[in-house]
Order: structure tokens, then sequence, then C-alpha cells
């Protein structure tokens, strides 16, 4: 516990002098209670009284940005020196606009996590700040409803879909490697920081015609366009260092990046893994960014990130669960993205470009395997408004791809594909209450020499002021995994259709939603066993595969949403209800997958404390247990884990050292000590069986992150 007391010793010596800032916020007619006055860039701010009245201190210099935001009207910012010890502002906040009230978005099926679109659930710093999610994008997620939460593998599990069914999209590219490569029962972070992103749509099914390959889920992370100014960061933890610079021109900005992590000296030490590591995750990686504001609000955005990571663990011998073999890993990874936006008079085009390289050198005892992949990928889409209400979105897009994997000595395993997709969509708006999006995707995959299509419709329909339906169906295909497609090139593409209705009511920052769905598989590749399994994670398949296999989900999310009722703070609870079953893979019978719980529920709390400048957070996640397949229970998949719990809190301050934006944070997670259990593992003969549990039971995580900038 020493680094949390120097964490406490550390608070009385970096506050400096500070200026108060107060005023009034009205719009014409009368002052506006609860509106947020805030720093941009900062998390300092407050928000107004019965009387419209604000007051909070701070300690930035020089000049600041003022910003001020209320419910639908129109975001007010003005440029402030601060040159005295106390300043009064009066803000003037201009009506909604007229399209503003009357605004009505397609809200079925997907979450927009993101500062600017209508129907925004969550924000980009929600991302960060979320308890428990360890500056994770895709773990912040997980407190959503729709996503179950899986310890012992990485991905995002939708709605009864397994991780291979949900896709990441950068920037318009498919990411084909967004965590780090796989190590059996442990999850993996993913590769890209929250902050490289200004928002994230958050698709749980129904999505889009624009994209394709994802039975269940797309997530779509939008980068950055333009820094605000030239500025250093850095920041130190326990797990490592890294460091930005961002240098600012007037169009144009290069910022170059690197992290280097070990958790051998200090996390590891601090928190005592259930595992034996021979080499603690360890690695380093550096980007660069740079992008070029072009005439008409146009960009162009271009990314490389490259990095290396190695470790090594023991782990359950699948076959025999009192045996530890040892797993050493060595990934290389590179991933480059080049995206385009112009906008011209009633049109919009963007072009994107991306290529990535993955390789990994496995050795498993005595046993060598490399595997890895590269993917080429382009992408143009153009949105014409052909009329006021009414727009049409074409695109086309082309990957090539190359998968393998080789155990050294034996023999290599192959696959190329050449992938093509086109689409067309179009959003009519009917009137004020109406609106509707139909689409159609066509695909092809040269592995498999098979073509399909597949159409999408959704509504919306305002029943209210503030609430409103929506609805959608839709036709979604994905290639079978490619250890399958390394044996039988004669597979079909996996299917799902897509039901969903949703009822969402938004009024003074506050969301409720309600969503039922019902989804259906067809054509999921079965493999012909002869009546045995093999509970195996990655398993290689051995017998004869085939499209026969199916399955079912079908359910109801509810999302609550509160940033008014408590003063400072913002609080969300998320219930989810699954009933799934398939038959698929090497199953036995139609059962309930290994990853999907029936009950999950997340409760997140944020309380911010603007005299002390802490920022309180909690968050609270639960799932009910999940099937594992037993060899001494008749019933296939017949048992079940015990219930998940989870309880995570972060404290951070926030301070300046030396004129420079500061904050340090101390993040505990799993703070009961639970000692969770995600599955077990059985001996052939089904005498033994070890639990599979987290790396870490409790942990602690201490950091700092500093702000360099000439302002």
């Amino acid at each position: 516990m020493k680094y949390l007391l120097y964490f406490c010793l550390l608070l009385p010596y970096l506050s400096f002098s500070q200026t108060t800032i107060s005023g009034k916020i009205s719009d014409s007619k009368s002052p506006l209670a609860g509106a947020n006055i805030f720093i941009k860039g900062t998390f300092e701010g407050t928000t107004s009284d019965e009387n419209g009245i604000f007051k909070f201190t701070t300690t930035q210099k020089d000049t600041i940005i003022l910003s001020a935001s209320f419910m639908d009207y129109q975001e007010w910012e003005k440029k402030i020196i601060l040159g005295r010890d106390s300043i009064w502002v009066e803000i003037l906040l201009l009506e909604p606009l007229k399209e503003d009230i009357e605004a009505i978005a397609i809200t079925a099926g997907s979450f927009e996590v993101s500062d600017t679109k209508k129907g925004t659930v969550l924000n980009s710093r929600d991302i960060v700040t979320v308890a428990g999610s360890q500056a994770d994008i895709f773990l912040a997620l997980q407190t959503l409803p729709g996503a179950t939460r899986v310890g012992d593998q990485e991905g995002l599990f939708i709605r009864g879909g397994s991780a291979s069914e949900a896709k990441a999209v950068f920037d318009g590219a498919i990411l084909q490697n967004p965590f780090f490569s796989s190590v059996p029962s442990i999850a993996q972070r993913s590769r890209f920081a929250p902050n490289l992103f200004k928002g994230t749509s958050f698709s749980t099914g129904g999505y889009s015609a624009k994209y394709g390959q994802a039975l269940s889920s797309i997530i779509e992370l939008n980068t950055t366009d333009f820094p605000d100014k030239t500025q250093l960061n850095a920041g130190i933890n326990l797990a490592g260092i890294n460091a930005e610079a961002t240098k600012k021109w007037e169009n144009t900005s290069l910022a170059v990046s690197g992290n280097y992590t070990n958790t051998a000296p200090l996390l590891f030490a601090l928190n005592k893994p259930n595992f034996t590591w021979q080499t603690p995750p360890q690695g380093a990686s550096s980007a660069i960014t740079f992008r070029q504001k072009l005439p008409n609000k146009s960009i162009l955005k271009a990314y490389i990130n490259y990095d290396q990571t190695k470790l090594g663990v023991q782990t359950i011998d699948p076959f025999n669960p009192s045996i530890r073999n040892t797993f050493n890993l060595n990934n290389k990874n590179l991933y480059s993205n080049l995206y385009l936006k112009r906008n011209f008079n009633k049109w919009t085009m963007e072009r994107s470009v991306s290529y990535s390289r993955n390789a990994d050198a496995i050795f498993i005892d005595n046993m060598q395997i490399r595997r890895g992949d590269s993917r080429y990928q382009t992408r143009f889409l153009a949105n014409f408004d052909i009329h006021k209400k009414a727009n049409i979105v074409m695109g086309t897009e082309l990957h090539r791809s190359v998968f393998y994997s080789e155990l050294v000595g034996t023999g290599k395993y192959e696959i190329r594909d050449t992938y093509w997709a086109n689409f067309a969509e179009s959003e009519i708006r009917w009137n004020k209450l109406w609106i509707t999006r139909i689409g159609i995707r066509g695909e092809y995959s040269s592995v498999i020499g098979r073509w399909n299509v597949a159409p999408r419709a959704s509504f919306a329909y305002k029943t209210g002021e503030n609430s409103q339906i929506s609805g959608a169906f839709g036709m979604f295909y994905q290639n079978p995994h490619n250890n399958y497609l390394f044996i039988n090139k004669n597979l079909d593409f996996e299917k799902a259709l897509h039901y969903i209705l949703n009822y969402q009511y938004q009024k003074n920052d506050r969301t409720f939603r309600i969503e039922a769905y019902q989804k259906d598989y067809k054509s999921l590749v079965r493999e012909q066993t002869n009546g045995i399994f093999e509970a195996i994670p990655n398993r290689f398949p051995t017998g004869l595969t085939d499209n026969s296999g199916f399955g079912y989900a079908r359910g109801i999310d509810v999302f609550w949403r509160d940033k008014k009722s408590i003063k400072n703070a913002d609080f969300w609870v998320s219930y989810s209800f699954l009933d799934t079953k398939r038959l698929h893979m090497n199953y036995l019978n139609s059962a309930t997958p290994t990853f999907a719980s029936k009950h999950n529920f997340s409760a997140v709390y944020k309380h911010f404390l603007p005299d002390a400048r802490l920022s309180l957070n909690a968050a609270y996640n639960y799932a009910s247990g999940r099937t594992y397949y037993n060899p001494n229970n008749e019933i296939f998949m017949g048992d079940k884990t015990p219930d998940f719990h989870n309880v995570s809190i972060t404290i951070a301050y926030l301070t300046h050292i030396r004129r420079n934006f500061t904050i340090l944070y101390l993040a505990l997670d799993n703070v009961l000590n639970r000692e969770n259990i995600f599955g077990y593992m059985y001996s052939q003969d089904g005498s033994q069986r070890v639990a599979t549990q987290p790396n870490q039971f409790r942990s602690v995580f201490v950091g700092m992150m500093i702000n360099f900038s000439k302002k």
C-alpha cells in the first residue's frame, strides 16, 4: 500500500493560485437551471443553480475557452483571459433551432458514444472514466445493455453472439486485430487508446448496409479530426510510461506517440497474479498521426501504429488439468490507415485505404506455432443530399487478405481471400414524425466462391415531444472461422436475421430506453464428431464440416441514464435478459453457448466535486452463471458457473504541476475480492477439474497524466 500512501501525501502540495469564475446563464426569457458550464479541454466546471447562477475555481492560467450547454440549446463558447482573481461572465444561450426541436433519429440497435450526434447516450470521455474499464473502449462498452461480461477471452459478446461476430471499424476500415494476441484463459486488452477517437457508435444489431461480415455488431471508431492546440502529454503508471507530442499549425497537425509497458516491476509486485508468469506481459509501441484541413470543411487523416509484445505464462493443459504447459508468445503488429473526407455542394465523399499485418510466434513447451495475417482494404463512399428531407449513400469496398497457421515441422495452412462488397442506402424524412432507412448490400468472397445479398430496413416514429419508437430488420452474413476454411473451402456464408423494436424517452438529461429483439442464426458451421466433444478453446477442427448449424437469440435490454437528479453526478443502469441456444462447431446438441449469460446488470455512478477537484467513480457489474461442459453430466452443457459480481472504484484528482494540467488517479478493481469463476476444465476421464479464473482478483492501479502546453 506504499503507492497509495505516496498518492495521498502528494495531494496537499499540488495546488496553486486559483481564479474564481462566476456568472449567470439564461435564455431570452429566463434564467436556466442545471446548465453545464466548463473549461473546454478540462474537467473543471459546474452547473447553474435555480437562478441561473454558477461559480467555480480554476488553476488554469493565461487564456481559456469557456463553454456552456443546456439540453437542445445552441452551444456557447467564449475565449477568456485569466488575469484577475475573479471573473464575472454573462452567458446568453440562443433558443433551440427549429430543426433541432423536431429532430428524430433511428436508434434501434444503436448506441451513439459521441459528443455531437443526436440520440447520444454516452460521450467519449465516459469511456475513460467508467470505473473498472481500465481505460479500455471495449470494457467500457460492456456496461451498456446487450453486452455480456466474459472475463477469460477478449472481444465483445453481443446478444448471444461470439466475439468473432462483432467487428471494429477504424475510420471506415475493418480492424483485423483490435486486441492483443490471444492467450489461453486470459482476456487481452484492446490495442488503441480512447483519446485517439472523438466518438464511438456501438451497434447491438440491425446496423447499416454500409458494413458487413459481422453477424451481431459493428463498433465504429472515429478518430479526432483536428487537435485543439500544440501540446505534450505524458503518463506514468504501475504498468509503464507513455507520451504524445502534438504540433499544430493553421491547417496541419502532426502527432507522435510512444508507449512502453512492463507489468513485472510494479503491477504484479503490488497485485499478486493467479497465474505463474515466466515473462510478465511487456512491450512497446509507437504511432504517427497526420491531419490536414482542406477547403469546405474537408479533411485528410493518416495514421500508422507499430507494436511488439511478448509474454510467457504457465497455462492449464487442456487434456490433463493437473499439468501446466509453458506458453510463450511474441507478437508484432502493424496497422496503417489513410482517410479522406471531401465536402462538395450537395454531396460528400469518403475514401479510406488501410493495410495491416500481424505475426505471432508461439512456443508451447517444445512445440512451435506460427500464425498471422495481412489485410489490404480500400473503401469509397458517397453521400448525396437528393432532397432536404432525403439522402442516398452508395459505396464499394475491396479487401485482399492472407491468413496462415503453421505447426513448425508438421505443416502449414493458408487461405487467401478477395472480398468485394457494394452497398446503397437511402434515408427519407417523410414528415416531422416519421423517418425510414432502406438499404441493400451485396458481397463476394473468393475463398468460398460465393455471393450474398443482404436487404436491411429501419424506421423511427416520434410518439411525443421527447419520445419515439424505432424498429429494424436485416440480413447479415459472415465468412466461417478461418480454422474451418483452412480445411474446407466449400463452406457457405453463415447467416443471421435481426428483428428489433425500440422505445426511447429523453428529457432534461435523462434517458430511458427499452428494446426487444429476435436473432435467428442459419447456416452455422457444424463439425461431425461422432458423438465426441472436446471442450478446448480455439481447438483445431478434426471432423467433417458443413453448414447445417442453426440457433437463435432473443431478449430485452433496458437502459436508464440520469445526469440531472443529483448535482454534479451522472449515473446509468442497464439490464439485459438473454435467451439463446445454438447447434454449431462440435456441439453435440443445441445448447446455450458458454459465452452467454441469461441476466446481465451494470450500474455506473460518477460524481465530481468541483471545490475539491475530485472525480469519484464507481461501477457494479453482475452476470448470471454461464454454461460449461461437464463430462460427468448426461445433459450437454447442463452445468453453470457461479454468478459473476464485480465492484470497482476510481478516484481522480485534478490539479496543476507548474501550471501544467495534471490528473492523478487511483483505480481499485474487484474491491470485494470476489473469486469469480469463468468456467472449468476437466480431465478426459472427468475425474479432475480446475476452475478458470481471472489473472488477478482484487487489484490496485495508480498513475498520473500531465499535459504540457503553452496555455
